[in-house]
């Protein structure tokens, strides 16, 4: 009941040792004032000693301590899950950027098996394409007979790869720079002598991700 009422003292983010502290005091406080009460009313006016109301704080000390007992076996298990979705979260980042992506071709001797953040543009050539990828330190170039549709559908699952024209795939992480013309952006690259571009229908998918 007091949570739904004081929520934001409640907030199981910003619990931290001067509430826990708090809450003990006013759960002590209360149950032993409680008590007291019912003790007079059951007995009747009585002159009730320091050493009675010591008893009552033992007494009621009790159940407060139980309850700090739960709830810390709450926040405990609480967080226990808590970081196990994190970590699951975690592995499943990991090995997103672990997997390897394959093109495949019309030729099987073309086709190519790449590690996604290694790429940098993919770009469409007639019938074929042409995937600019960085190996040992060097970019290198691999021509394999296929669509961009079907390079865009390989990738889907590495969302720092991303269509933006009709003719060219980009790799967000690896853009050095952006201009801006009449038609949309420019996108330029280390070690590629063209820009890729990315045309209006895409601009604000492109600017989406990038932002």
């Amino acid at each position: 009941m007091l949570p739904s009422m004081f929520p934001k003292f409640f907030n199981t983010n910003k619990w931290d040792i001067k509430r826990e502290i708090f809450w003990n005091i006013w759960m002590l406080l209360s149950i032993s004032s409680s008590a007291l009460l019912v003790y007079s009313k059951i007995l009747g006016e009585i002159d009730i000693q320091f050493s009675d109301v010591l008893k009552i704080i033992l007494i009621a000390s009790i159940p407060v301590a139980l309850l700090i007992t739960i709830n810390h076996d709450r926040l405990l298990r609480s967080n226990l899950k808590s970081a196990q979705l994190l970590n699951k979260k975690l592995i499943e980042k990991k090995e997103q950027f672990q997997k390897l992506v394959h093109f495949e071709s019309e030729y099987k001797n073309d086709e190519i098996t790449l590690k996604p953040d290694a790429i940098s543009v993919i770009k469409s050539a007639d019938n074929y394409i042409e995937i600019y990828y960085e190996r040992d330190g060097t970019l290198r170039k691999h021509i394999i007979r296929s669509t961009l549709n079907k390079a865009e559908t390989a990738t889907r699952e590495c969302d720092f790869l991303i269509r933006c024209h009709r003719s060219y795939i980009v790799n967000i992480k690896r853009i050095k720079e952006i201009q801006g013309n009449s038609q949309g952006y420019k996108l330029y690259f280390d070690h590629i002598d063209f820009p890729a571009q990315v045309s209006q229908m895409y601009i604000s998918e492109f600017k989406r991700h990038i932002e």
